[in-house]
């Protein structure tokens, strides 16, 4: 419809208005176009932009978001295999780490979640300073 290609091309235009990617993700999936929200959300991604990166895991979130909606367990968890192996940085509660855990947790996997969350727990007994990615990762295994 009109509506949508005219916030297609707003949000092209100006791409760091994340709010207006969310809003047109809703918009296709409502209209039941699915596959056109992911592909939207996956070629934002990839698009050769200057975003900081709480943009890009705002994105990244949406695409989770999606999943999720979708009951596209299988997914979700995959794209969150994909996301914590570029060693995130993010604390958020919607970081990489966080979404990986509830992932395996919505794919039957909970004694693999408890398994990260240990991996993550002991890898922080260091006297060495922790990373930033240590530190994402510890404080996601401290909230599961």
């Amino acid at each position: 419809d009109e509506a949508t290609a005219l916030r297609r091309e707003l949000v092209t235009k100006q791409p760091w208005h994340l709010h207006w990617h969310e809003e047109l993700v809703r918009r296709l999936a409502a209209r039941g176009e699915m596959d056109a929200a992911e592909k939207w959300l996956r070629d934002e991604l990839a698009r050769d932009i200057e975003r900081n990166e709480w943009e890009a895991d705002t994105l990244r979130g949406y695409l989770c978001d999606h999943f999720r909606a979708r009951g596209q367990w299988d997914r979700w968890l995959k794209f969150t295999e994909e996301w914590i192996a570029t060693n995130p940085e993010s604390q958020s509660w919607s970081s990489a780490n966080a979404q990986h855990l509830s992932a395996l947790v919505y794919n039957d996997r909970l004694e693999d979640a408890y398994k990260k969350v240990e991996q993550w727990l002991t890898e922080v007994r260091t006297p060495e300073k922790l990373t930033p990615p240590q530190l994402a990762r510890f404080e996601s295994a401290l909230y599961f």
